[in-house]
């Protein structure tokens, strides 16, 4: 697909949002945007804005977090991918800075230097609450299934989800991808087991929450 109405000037005001929104479903108009779109790739977009879908893919996220916290291999890559405090973030200006998280700084080194003290007892019960809380006012969640087993089949995905992230954009809305969700063996079958199937052929690449 040609690029058409998209412009540039989207690209700079297209950051994904972790923030709470404002429990208004992403609209009707753009949903169906975007199934045009994934149909012209050959790919496949489905949406919901139920509540029980929702609480499910939070919760299931939230636990999918502690699973991923409790390997050392996981953690290590995240803790060396976070910036903790404003000087980090300018003097690297390569990584996830905490301030984009929602998170303190020091809660978040803390959680990743030291994940064992947040496994168990009341430090979990408070960081899963906090952590959940942060999607307050989700109403809107979309994913995509289609081709996903090469490099031309990942790029093409990636150029589709370009185009549908600008045209949620321009209708002023705002997402946050679950990527735990995907890369998480457990997590992933769950989703598997409780989101309408895929067309066949298809994989379950990308899901997020939409909205405004």
């Amino acid at each position: 697909p040609e690029p058409g109405s998209l412009i540039r000037d989207l690209f700079e005001t297209r950051p994904p949002s972790r923030r709470h929104y404002d429990g208004i479903p992403l609209r009707k108009l753009v949903m169906d945007t975007l199934k045009r779109e994934a149909a012209a790739f050959g790919h496949q977009f489905q949406h919901s804005d139920d509540r029980d879908k929702i609480e499910f893919v939070t919760e299931l996220n939230k636990e999918v977090l502690f699973e991923d916290l409790s390997s050392k291999v996981n953690s290590a890559e995240l803790d060396h991918m976070f910036r903790y405090n404003r000087k980090e973030a300018e003097k690297h200006r390569d990584g996830l800075w905490s301030r984009c998280m929602g998170f303190p700084g020091k809660l978040l080194r803390t959680v990743f230097h030291d994940p064992g003290i947040w496994l168990k007892g009341n430090k979990k019960k408070i960081l899963g609450r906090y952590y959940k809380a942060s999607f307050k006012g989700t109403a809107s969640l979309g994913w995509f299934a289609g081709a996903f087993g090469n490099t031309e089949e990942w790029v093409q995905a990636g150029r589709l989800m370009a185009r549908c992230w600008l045209h949620i954009t321009k209708a002023g809305g705002y997402i946050q991808p679950f990527g735990s969700l995907i890369t998480n063996k457990k997590g992933y079958a769950q989703l598997l087991e409780t989101l309408p199937k895929p067309g066949a052929g298809k994989e379950l690449w990308l899901l997020f929450r939409a909205g405004y």
